[in-house]
Parts: C-alpha cells; structure tokens; sequence
C-alpha cells in the first residue's frame, strides 16, 4: 500500500514539473510548421521580450529550427519596420560597445557619429542625450540635449535644446544654433526649418529658401516645392523659383520634365498639368497641337492632351507619346484615362448645325482606343449626346455620364446604362449601374428581372440580389447583399 502511495505521489510530481515547462503552439511564419515550444526557445522568447521592451515594438513570428536561416538571426525582421531594424542594430551594436568597454550602467549607447569613438547616448538619470567617447568611457559632451537624431554624411545630427532645434557636429559642438521651432535633418545638403514660417537652409546655416511659406517640402531629386497657404510652386535646388506659386500640390518628376499639377472643375474633377523642363521653361506652346492647355501625368509613356477647355463646345483632347508627338489627334470631346489593360474611352466631338430651333448633331459615338491611338472597338449606337437650346444660346452635352475604372468603362443616363469590358472589349446593357468611387466594386441591376449583380473588377461577388446597400466608398466597402428580407455581409 505504502509503495502504491509513493508510485502515485512520484507520478504527481511528474505532472507538477512537466507543467512548468512552458509549452505553447507556434507556427513559423516563413515554412509553416507547427510544433510546441519548451524550455529550449526560452532564449528566444527572452530575445524578443527584450527587443519589444527596448525598442517598444511588436514581434510575432517564431524560432524555428527548420529554417537555417530564422535560426540564425531568430528574430523576424519583416515584422519591424526599415526605422525600427535601424534602431534594433544601433541597439545591438550599443550593447557590445558597452560590454567590451564597460560603459556606465546608467549610460545607454544610441547610435555612431561619424567618428568611431563617439556615439550618441542617453543618461537614464535625467532623460538627455548627448555624445559619449567611448575610449575614454566619459561624456565628450555633457547629456543637455532633449533629442539628438542620427549623423548625416556631412558629420551634422539635428538636435534639441531648451525646446529649440539646432544643429551640432560629432564633437557636441553647435554647428548651426538653437533657433528653429521645428527642423529636419540634412538632406542633399539643404534642410527644412521653420522660424515663424518654413524656409530651407544650407549646411553654413544661411537660407536658401526664406522663411516666408506656410509650409516646403524636399523632393528626392532636390527641388523644393513652396506653399503660399493656398498655392504650390517650385524652385531648384539652390533655391531658385522656376515655377509660380499657383498650382496645386503635388509636382511629379520625369526624366527630363516637371509637371506642376492643376484642377480644372467643370472637366469631371480630373488632375491636370503644365508641362516645364527643369530650368522651368513652359514646354506647352513647343506642343505640335496649337492652343494646347493641358496634359495629364503620362501612363506607361502615354498621356492624354486638352486643349482649348475654356468653352464646353470647343474642347478637345488628344494623345501623346512619351517624346510629345501625337498618336490620336482627332480632337475628340472626351477621352478617359488609360487603364492597366492599356484601354482607354473615347468619345468623337459633335459638329451640329441650328435650323427654327432644332439643333441637329452629328457624331461617330463612343469608341475605345488602344495605347497606340487605334481605334479597336466602336459602339456607333450608343447615344452619347442630348441637346437643349435657348434664347439665349445653344449647346450640347452628353446623354450619359461616364465613369472609368481599372476594369470596365460606364456610361449612365436615361432609363439604361452600358458597361464596356476593358479586358475583353465586350459590352453589356443595363437597367442601372452604380460604381463605387476609388475603387473597382460595380453594382449592376438587370433590365428585365430588376434584381442587383455586384462585382469587384470583373469577378462576380454576388447576383439575384433584391437589393443591395453598402456603407463607406472605396475600397472599404462593406455590403449588405439581400435576397428577400435576408442579407449577407461582404466582406463577411
């Protein structure tokens, strides 16, 4: 009996011990195998916990023994940003200086200056930074900054003090003071400040652009683009203004042009731009179409031309190469955007004559273009347009609106709608069309049985649905599809 109760009592025991071994489910994230963890990725475990509390960041993949590689570096650095690796290897880096030279223990190492003897440090007492020499293990400058940001190549770090912002060298020394209420670091050798208004200075502190915008931004190429509080424009480099303050934000670069973005309202809200060189030149008027407005941001080395917008009558758009030449000029009134198939619609500009009243039009009807200007499918009896005439003057407009995503381009007005396959070229006749802005979701409602389709590009989502209500725009639409009084949530 004795010998019974030891048995079980050893046994419990047993149990007791094997329950404090830690034992979790893992999965790894690159190979997919599952297994239970133990006391052996107690390291590992003991790695990233310290990581995250240093670095105050998550971490959510796990060591596995399959992987050579995740073995070797166990932490998954997919899983931190490129901003939070750079900060895990100054840290790593940090902890090695100070267990070869036995750094203060109250002394944290951040980061490398651009001499190998001074890194930039925190004093954990008070919270400040400054920069220690780590041959000598002393302060080369006292802890009395606020913030010190990382060296840049030419051996200047942003730093802050007393709430100002100022620039110091690998010595601690202030290099450019503490005059700025906000400031970035250098970058191509100019830096954005702001005094009571932004401007941009050089490495000698003195500006290159005034402090006089409401706000700057510094492209990668170097240009700067300036903001009034209502306009954008552009100087060069050294500071230079080549473009007005009188477009709106957003200048895009190409190889050998700017574009400086504009908005025209009445032409279906679509982002426009002036065409310069880089010294700022207006390259508009060297266009081979006279009178030429316009050009939108080239697609795959096309874009689309406008010229003479002022008159809804006498507006024109063309197409364009990527050297300038025209590759469809028939001046057509409306041409869409070209989509990733390479498609773009097309709609041919009316001539129309006034006879007691009654305005006659002529019109070829509405066409798809490819990115070559040739024509590849033609729907001659579509109406396109409708026309009203007054007293006090005559015009003509379009029967239906037109809405063009990546997939499929829509034409709505009247008692039906058409929707043009952008990848098949095919076109189908609706009831009602509704597309959802900034996103490829089309909802679809059938001439004969009234009932609602809805698709994403050109996979169908659901049909026969009685009704359809969505929530949101976009392409964070949530839908509810019914079939009676009964409906599904998509996504689910």
């Amino acid at each position: 009996m004795k010998r019974n109760l030891m048995l079980i009592i050893m046994l419990m025991a047993l149990l007791v011990l094997t329950s404090c071994v830690k034992h979790s489910t893992l999965i790894c994230d690159k190979c997919g195998k599952t297994f239970e963890g133990d006391d052996d990725y107690s390291k590992q475990l003991a790695r990233e916990e310290e990581i995250m509390s240093a670095l105050g960041i998550d971490l959510y993949s796990f060591f596995c023994d399959d992987c050579n590689d995740r073995f070797a570096t166990c932490i998954a650095y997919k899983a931190m940003t490129p901003e939070d690796a750079a900060r895990l290897e100054a840290y790593d880096a940090g902890k090695e200086i100070i267990a070869s030279v036995g750094v203060d223990a109250n002394v944290e190492i951040l980061g490398p200056t651009d001499l190998d003897q001074y890194y930039i440090a925190e004093d954990n007492l008070t919270g400040l930074y400054g920069i220690y020499d780590i041959s000598l293990n002393i302060w080369k400058t006292e802890p009395i900054f606020s913030a010190i940001y990382a060296f840049d190549a030419n051996g200047l770090a942003l730093a802050m003090k007393n709430d100002y912002y100022g620039y110091i060298d690998s010595n601690g020394n202030t290099v450019i003071g503490f005059q700025f209420l906000e400031a970035d670091p250098f970058t191509n050798g100019v830096a954005r400040v702001r005094v009571n208004k932004w401007g941009v200075i050089d490495t000698e502190g003195s500006f290159v652009v005034d402090p006089m915008y409401e706000g700057i931004s510094i492209y990668d190429n170097g240009y700067i683009s300036v903001y009034d509080g209502e306009w954008y424009g552009l100087c060069d480099p050294t500071g230079r203004q080549i473009i007005d303050i009188k477009f709106l934000e957003g200048f895009k670069f190409t190889e050998s042009r700017i574009y400086a973005c504009c908005r025209i309202e009445k032409d279906n809200n679509r982002f426009w731009y002036k065409l310069f060189d880089y010294e700022g030149n207006n390259l508009m008027d060297a266009l081979s179409v006279k009178n030429s407005q316009y050009v939108s941001y080239p697609y795959e080395n096309v874009q689309i031309l406008c010229y003479k917008l002022q008159e809804i009558d006498n507006k024109f758009y063309n197409v364009l190469d990527e050297n300038l030449n025209v590759i469809f000029g028939d001046g057509c009134a409306y041409i869409s955007e070209f989509s990733s198939f390479g498609y773009a619609v097309a709609i041919s500009t009316p001539t129309y004559s006034i006879s007691w009243g009654n305005v006659e039009l002529n019109y070829e009807g509405l066409f798809v273009i490819d990115k070559s200007g040739t024509r590849v499918c033609h729907l001659p009896n579509l109406p396109s347009y409708d026309t009203q005439y007054s007293s006090g003057g005559s015009e003509w407009r379009y029967t239906y609106d037109f809405y063009v995503n990546e997939y499929c381009a829509i034409a709505m007005g009247g008692s039906s709608g058409y929707l043009i396959n952008l990848q098949t070229l095919e076109y189908s006749q609706w009831k009602r069309i509704v597309p959802l802005k900034d996103s490829n979701y089309v909802m679809v409602q059938d001439k004969n049985t009234e009932l609602w389709s809805l698709y994403n590009g050109d996979n169908l989502i659901e049909d026969n649905c009685t009704n359809i209500e969505y929530s949101d725009s976009g392409i964070n639409s949530q839908f509810k599809l019914y079939h009676g009084n009964e409906y599904i949530l998509y996504p689910s």
